[in-house]
Parts: C-alpha cells; sequence; structure tokens
C-alpha cells in the first residue's frame, strides 16, 4: 500500500479518525522472524483495515474508481458503501 501514496496514486481523506488509526499501528516481529500489523492495545484499526483492502483491491488496475470515491468522500463526508461482494470479484 506504501507505494500508492508515495507514488502520488492514492491519499488518505482528511479524517482525523482514520489518520489516528494508521499512526497508531504497530508492527510486530514474531519469533520465528514474521512480521505482522495490529493496533495497539485500547486502539482501533477498523476504519484503517477498510481503506487499505479498498486500495488493495482497486489499485489492481482500477486506481481511477479509488480517486473518484475519495472525491466523493471529500465533497460528502460521506463513505461510499460498495456495491459488489469480494466473490464478484476475480
Amino acid at each position: 500500500m506504501l507505494p500508492l501514496f508515495t507514488s502520488g496514486r492514492a491519499r488518505l481523506v482528511d479524517s482525523r479518525k482514520l489518520v489516528t488509526q494508521f499512526a497508531t499501528l504497530e508492527r510486530r516481529t514474531s519469533a520465528g522472524g514474521r512480521d505482522s500489523v495490529d493496533h495497539g492495545r485500547n486502539s482501533h484499526d477498523d476504519l484503517c483495515n477498510a481503506v487499505a483492502g479498498a486500495l488493495t483491491l482497486l489499485s489492481v488496475d482500477q486506481i481511477g474508481m479509488c480517486q473518484l470515491a475519495t472525491r466523493y468522500m471529500e465533497r460528502t463526508g460521506r463513505i461510499m458503501r460498495p456495491r459488489f461482494t469480494l466473490a464478484g470479484l476475480v
């Protein structure tokens, strides 16, 4: 997901809750050397997980849809509800 931001192909909506959730994520390395990223104690990550998932799905070939959704959310202050299921995406 980081390359989408550094290349300028995606940007976060100006949402304090979203920025806070991304900023408070913690990276941990297990004894086996595997990394995981999760929210810290008494924190949440529901919104940033949803955004990360949407960006990942849309970045495959549809980054324009991401930009459209971002503009919609900026203008209305509402989150777009998807009209498709993950099973419908192949």
